[in-house]
């Protein structure tokens, strides 16, 4: 009760620890890697969204993908129709994203469908989010992405280098729609 959609844990998947993003809201949309499923053995972070919150799981709430069953591999994905927009910023060594979607159910004010951006505060990272009424974002859901819609981004790092910010993944964006 009174817990947001989201879900942060740390990983070293990429090499060096970085916090994965994971929203439930709508159809669900991570960062860095980020799923629903928190790694075994892993610490995880929830955001408490008014007073006192709690959260209860138990041994029906763990998963295990039986990758013996063919079915599991082979079965394809549900269309999704959601525009994304995800961005990375890289040094060349390690990089951050932040992503930018629709969703019907998304208002284009913050909503349970934006996660907070939690820092790596680590200077071999540079770091990457959008902007949303002073809060500082690392999945960011809007209903709808029209075509004079501006989007501030935020870049955090420590340390003096050559960065390179890349859309890794446009999808569904409207074809009027300018990214720049």
């Amino acid at each position: 009760t009174n817990v947001s959609t989201s879900i942060w844990y740390r990983s070293k998947s990429t090499g060096v620890y970085l916090f994965q993003t994971y929203n439930v809201a709508g159809a669900g949309i991570g960062t860095n890697g980020g799923t629903n499923l928190i790694p075994p053995m892993q610490g995880f972070w929830v955001k408490v969204t008014s007073g006192t919150g709690s959260i209860g799981l138990t041994n029906d709430d763990r998963d295990h993908l039986d990758q013996s069953v063919s079915a599991n591999r082979l079965k394809a994905p549900k269309s999704d129709e959601r525009t994304i927009v995800r961005l990375q910023v890289s040094n060349g060594i390690n990089s951050d994203e932040t992503v930018i979607y629709t969703d019907a159910q998304a208002s284009n004010d913050f909503d349970r469908f934006d996660s907070n951006k939690m820092f790596n505060n680590n200077p071999a990272v540079p770091e990457i989010y959008s902007l949303l009424q002073n809060e500082k974002l690392a999945i960011n859901g809007y209903n709808d992405i029209s075509e004079n819609l501006e989007i501030n981004l935020g870049f955090k790092t420590t340390s003096a280098n050559y960065f390179a910010i890349k859309a890794s993944e446009i999808k569904n964006l409207n074809h009027n729609t300018k990214l720049i």
